[in-house]
């Protein structure tokens, strides 16, 4: 049985950093002062150390920073398309499709299995060229939860 991906909490199309720290700031702003945050200073502590530790770069266009923490109360998810491609680290120097995951830290198995989720989405050709193309975050995230449901 599959699992299926949940919605996400906050999307954009329109991305306009210019580092990793940008984009991912863009995508965690939001989430700030939602319910779902316990603790912004310290979930963004958390995304942050997490980055430093390796890449959160699954290929040349997809990242996915993300952190266990006990700032949040349930898992969060923020996805976001950037039209130019941001640097990640050295080798990833043009992704395009950021989705920011923060997961309490004993729910650590319900992040790989969405993570897992995520990546089986993303690997298809056509879900992954729609996501580049969508036209308002509404679209992106609604391409998700029809290849979810598919």
């Amino acid at each position: 049985m599959a699992f299926t991906l949940p919605p996400l909490d906050f999307t954009t199309v329109s991305l306009t950093g210019s580092t990793m720290e940008a984009v991912v700031r863009e995508l965690f702003d939001p989430l700030r002062n939602s319910s779902l945050v316990l603790d912004s200073k310290q979930a963004w502590v958390d995304l942050v150390a997490r980055q430093a530790a390796g890449s959160v770069a699954l290929d040349e266009t997809v990242a996915v920073p993300h952190a266990r923490t006990g700032a949040v109360k349930r898992l969060v998810i923020a996805g976001g398309r950037h039209v130019n491609g941001v640097p990640f680290d050295e080798k990833h120097q043009s992704v395009r499709l950021v989705f920011l995951i923060l997961t309490p830290k004993e729910r650590a198995a319900e992040y790989l299995r969405v993570l897992a989720a995520l990546a089986s989405r993303l690997r298809d050709p056509a879900t992954r060229s729609r996501l580049l193309t969508a036209g308002t975050s509404d679209e992106f995230a609604r391409l998700l939860e029809d290849r979810a449901a598919a």
